[in-house]
Parts: structure tokens; C-alpha cells; sequence
């Protein structure tokens, strides 16, 4: 069994994240998508509380799982990291069971897992790395890594190109172009949290993933919108002290 691991903060998951889980469900037999609730406050004109990230990822997993039948998705308590190594080091079998995931309760069996990929960027993939050739690799790793079973993926080839994460996206956006799709893998918070301010409702769905219907988008639409109203009130509190 190939098994992917994707996890983040995500605020909000945007189709730059769901690129990385198309691609990883395309390459697995099962993945598990590990979310934290971050929040993103300081020093911003847009408030997103661990509340609003509650909300839409209790959204998103229910189309997440209703459309991606490789696909669990699991709240990460205390953080996507320290389950995806408990993960890593249950099926290397230096660990039996984790102390926050184990994997026989999603229904998967360590020593049944051949190969297991971590998807993410080069700089969310350093938090595995920087142990490889330590003497902290086998504690973490046993010998998952040095025997090939063990990847840490960022999507690119070898030629940096994004090939592999386009033509998995094709797969779950039939007709659009490979353009668009480039730009939809590519999206960054900051150009999501601009769609809201504008509220412009076009922009902001054309950063949802696919596989939410229409009711799902507009309750994520109306749940984003709330972060546009904390950073009104804070203003005003933050006028009313400075006695602007």
C-alpha cells in the first residue's frame, strides 16, 4: 500500500492546497490530509480566527471525504507535524502506536504500508530533513528512508516544471486550461485575502476547490467574510484608544 501524508494550517485551503492532495490521491492508495487551526492576526488587515478555520474545514472535509474516497482528512491535535511523525514512525515500526493518531483506527494497517510520501514545499519539508543523515534518523525513520520507502515530494519534477501537479488537477477540473490550472496551483493567501476584501464572489470560488457544490461554497464564502468584520471592529477599538 502507497500512503500520502499532506498537512497545514491552511488559511483558508485554498486550490494551492488541494493541488498538493489531488496530486497526492492520484499517487496513493490512501492519503491523510492533517489540518491545524491556525489563525492569522497580527499585523494584518484581515482576521482569521481558529473559530472561522473550525467552520470551514468542517466543511471541507465532509466534500473532501464525499469526493475523494482515498482521502481522510483529521484534525491535528496539537499540530499536522508531530502527527505525520507519528505516522512515519508507526510504519517504520519504531513506534506501535502514537500517542495522538494511530493508524489501525483510520482503517490502515502500518505493516501493510510499502511506501510512504510527504507532499508539501521545500521549506515544510525541511521539518522532516534536517534529521536525515542525523542521529535522530533512525528514531524518527528507522530505515524507511535509506531503504527508498520513505519520499519527501514537493510536486516538481526534476526540471521544476509542475507537470505532475497539473495533470492530477485535470483530473478534477475537466476543461480547464492547463493556464488556469497553473494558476490555480499556484494561488497564495495573500490573493485569496484580497477576493474577500473586495468581496468579489467570483474571485474568491475561483480559489475553492472543485469538489465543494455551490451550497458549500457560499457557506465558506459567508464564513471568509467574517474576518473582514473582527478587522473592522478591531480598527475602531484600536481609534477609539489612540483617541483618533
Amino acid at each position: 500500500m502507497k500512503l500520502g501524508l499532506f498537512g497545514g494550517g491552511f488559511k483558508p485551503f485554498t486550490s494551492g492546497h488541494f493541488s498538493k492532495l489531488a496530486l497526492a490521491s492520484n499517487e496513493n492508495d490512501r492519503v491523510i490530509l492533517f489540518y491545524g487551526l491556525a489563525e492569522r492576526k497580527k499585523g494584518s488587515d484581515y482576521f482569521y480566527t481558529k473559530e472561522m478555520a473550525r467552520e470551514v474545514m468542517n466543511i471541507m472535509k465532509i466534500a473532501i471525504e464525499r469526493e475523494m474516497k482515498k482521502v481522510k482528512v483529521v484534525e491535528a491535535k496539537p499540530t499536522p507535524l508531530v502527527m505525520m511523525f507519528e505516522v512515519i514512525s508507526q510504519v517504520a515500526g519504531v513506534q506501535e502506536t502514537g500517542k495522538f493518531i494511530q493508524l489501525k483506527n483510520l482503517g490502515i494497517d502500518p505493516t501493510e504500508v510499502s511506501e510512504i510520501r510527504i507532499y508539501g514545499d521545500e521549506e515544510s519539508q525541511q521539518n522532516f530533513k534536517k534529521y536525515l543523515g542525523t542521529d535522530s534518523e533512525e528514531k524518527y525513520f528507522g530505515s524507511l528512508y535509506q531503504d527508498g520507502q520513505l519520499h519527501f515530494d514537493t510536486g516538481m519534477t526534476d526540471n521544476n516544471e509542475m507537470t505532475r501537479i497539473i495533470d492530477a488537477m485535470s483530473l478534477t477540473y475537466p476543461g480547464v486550461s492547463k493556464d488556469e490550472l497553473l494558476t490555480k496551483s499556484n494561488v497564495r493567501g495573500s490573493e485569496v485575502r484580497a477576493s474577500i476584501r473586495s468581496k468579489d464572489v467570483s474571485r474568491i470560488e475561483r480559489f475553492l476547490p472543485p469538489i465543494l457544490n455551490d451550497g458549500e461554497k457560499n457557506a465558506i464564502i459567508q464564513i471568509l467574510y467574517k474576518g473582514l468584520e473582527e478587522s473592522t471592529i478591531r480598527s475602531l477599538i484600536r481609534k477609539i484608544i489612540m483617541g483618533d
